[in-house]
């Protein structure tokens, strides 16, 4: 496509100037792709060359963009949205112009989507590998995965696309350049690494409280203790972003069972709002509701009875229970002071009273909350080894 505009701009220069430059790629897309598409079409080839503009995809790695600030996530998710509209397009398309609909604009937009979810996802396996937190092997996963796609996809375009008309055409390397050369034999699998970890390694986590606020997934405490014939067991999926955690079976007492989040919080703050959200579970161990105790070490306890109003009593039901259960979840907000810690490390401890309760999130408040559907993202942490894990 730009080579017919360079060529009708160099025919003819005083044709396009800034203000109707798009009607070159409009009329374009109405030729290849009909009336109907055009505006939708040309949309998404303005966009994946603006994309693409940004940086080529043999100078594309890890550290293009900037990962702590959030700048990799937005120009991934960019990509990633973009993938998405144009297959929907191209599912929206009669079949006579699907052919060149893929060569012209769902082809270099999946590749290049594809390129950007690995470099970021190598991005971010760096970053927790050095952080020591098992999420890094994830990443990996995922670099690998979509390396694999890339090789696909090319295979796709070169054997597939027009019956292999076009075989060929996407040989050329371009994952893994050291130079302005290609004198290498084959893509290359960017560099990722993992950690080796037993089967059940957990705990260990050390949160940084970040700008006002420490928001921490349940499953990534520091330390747990179990009552006697239970085990915490994690839930995949059970929460709003992650997971959720709670102690199993819940016919055993819960008595001596807790979990401890530890987080360092700047030594001028004096006291904080603890949020807690566990799942929406109805009373059915204790009717009065079941109660879990949050404080931190060396301060003051208090304790929550999150569900004593999930019944079907008439003052509740549509004031309490209906509400709730559609929103799966209950936070519970507690305001508690920090002991003295010369470090401005605290160590927060969660402690069922009773069983069933599944914990999902732990936001602990100094300035910095922001009231969200998803609680805010997770803040910063490391894993430390504990128990030789």
């Amino acid at each position: 496509y730009p080579i017919t505009l360079f060529m009708n701009m160099a025919w003819n220069p005083e044709r396009y100037a800034a203000g109707n430059l798009l009607e070159h790629t409009r009329a374009f897309c109405a030729q290849q792709f009909g009336e109907e598409q055009a505006d939708e079409a040309m949309r998404i080839l303005n966009l994946y060359c603006k994309y693409n503009g940004r940086v080529t995809p043999e100078m594309l790695d890890k550290d293009t963009y900037h990962l702590a600030s959030g700048e990799w996530r937005q120009v991934a998710d960019e990509y990633m949205k973009l993938e998405a509209e144009a297959l929907r397009q191209y599912l929206k398309l009669d079949t006579a112009y699907r052919d060149a609909y893929r060569q012209l604009i769902l082809f270099p937009v999946q590749a290049m989507a594809n390129l950007y979810e690995m470099y970021y996802a190598q991005a971010m396996n760096h970053k927790l590998y050095q952080e020591n937190n098992p999420q890094a092997n994830e990443w990996a996963d995922k670099v690998e995965k979509a390396f694999r796609r890339d090789a696909e996809l090319c295979r796709e375009y070169n054997e597939e696309m027009s019956g292999g008309k076009w075989n060929g055409m996407m040989t050329q390397k371009h994952i893994g350049y050291t130079s302005w050369n290609d004198d290498f034999p084959a893509d290359r699998l960017p560099e990722v690494y993992r950690i080796e970890q037993p089967e059940q390694a957990v705990g260990g986590y050390l949160f940084a409280g970040d700008k006002g606020v420490v928001s921490m997934e349940a499953e990534h405490y520091f330390a747990s203790s179990v009552a006697p014939k239970t085990v915490w067991t994690v839930i995949p999926h059970m929460g709003r972003t992650l997971s959720g955690v709670a102690l199993m079976p819940y016919t055993q007492s819960a008595e001596g069972a807790s979990l401890s989040y530890k987080m360092k919080i700047p030594q001028k703050v004096d006291t904080v709002n603890v949020y807690v959200i566990v799942k929406s579970t109805l009373p059915f161990l204790r009717r009065e509701g079941h109660r879990y105790t949050v404080g931190f070490e060396g301060g003051e306890e208090q304790t929550v009875c999150f569900n004593a109003e999930l019944n079907e009593h008439p003052d509740n039901v549509y004031r309490v229970l209906y509400p709730t259960v559609a929103r799966r979840v209950v936070k519970t907000r507690v305001k508690l002071s920090l002991p003295d810690r010369a470090d401005g490390t605290y160590t927060l401890v969660l402690k069922p009273v009773e069983p069933a309760i599944v914990f999902e999130k732990i936001v602990v408040d100094y300035g910095g909350y922001e009231d969200s559907y998803l609680f805010m993202d997770e803040s910063p942490c490391r894993r430390n080894k504990l128990n030789g894990q």
